[in-house]
Order: C-alpha cells, then sequence, then structure tokens
C-alpha cells in the first residue's frame, strides 16, 4: 500500500477506483493530476464519497460514541469533485454518493 499522493504507475489502467478516499487526501487536485499518469484517453475513473449533507450526522454520531472519530476531512460536494476532476484532465465515469443505491453516470 503506498500514499495516493505520491503515486506514479507505470503501468497504464482501464479502470482507476478511488473509494471513499478524496475526503482524507489533503491536495485533491494533485492526487487527480499525478493519476494521469496511469490513465489512457479511455481510462475510466470511479470516484465515490461522502459529501457534505452527511457531515452533520456522521458529526453527531462521532460525539454520541456511535461512530468511530475521523481525521479532519475534505467535505465536498459532488460538484467541487466535478470541478476538479475537470481541471485534472480527467474524465469521470460514474459517481458514488453514499446514500444512493446505484452509480450515476456522469455527463459533461
Amino acid at each position: 500500500m503506498t500514499d495516493a499522493s505520491e503515486t506514479l504507475a507505470a503501468e497504464k489502467f482501464d479502470y482507476i477506483l478511488l473509494a471513499d478516499l478524496v475526503n482524507d487526501l489533503p491536495d485533491v487536485q494533485a492526487v487527480f493530476e499525478r493519476l494521469q499518469s496511469a490513465a489512457t484517453p479511455r481510462t475510466r475513473r470511479v470516484v465515490s464519497f461522502f459529501n457534505n449533507p452527511w457531515h452533520p450526522v456522521l458529526s453527531a454520531a462521532a460525539k454520541l460514541g456511535l461512530k468511530s472519530p475521523t481525521l479532519l476531512q475534505n467535505w465536498l460536494s459532488t460538484d467541487d469533485v466535478k470541478n476538479l476532476l475537470h481541471l485534472a484532465l480527467a474524465p469521470l465515469a460514474f459517481l458514488h454518493v453514499p446514500g444512493n443505491r446505484e452509480l450515476r453516470p456522469c455527463r459533461e
């Protein structure tokens, strides 16, 4: 296991999966940009993450001892992640936000 912000792949991938990772990254855009080295023009990126509406619920659960505390998070909205991916030239194939039961195709 390596640090996502420092990974450079010599191999190219058809899919890159970032599952529940973006909220924990100190510089999300830098990671998206570095992942370009592991991508081809046809690579699909799948990103899942918690977004802002979950913040008060998760904070309350942690204070009540119903959930273990988490590190400081980047509470990004779906639009924030889409914009960061756009800036990193990484077209997004599907987006999953917990609470929804399906992957939603992203259209530009």
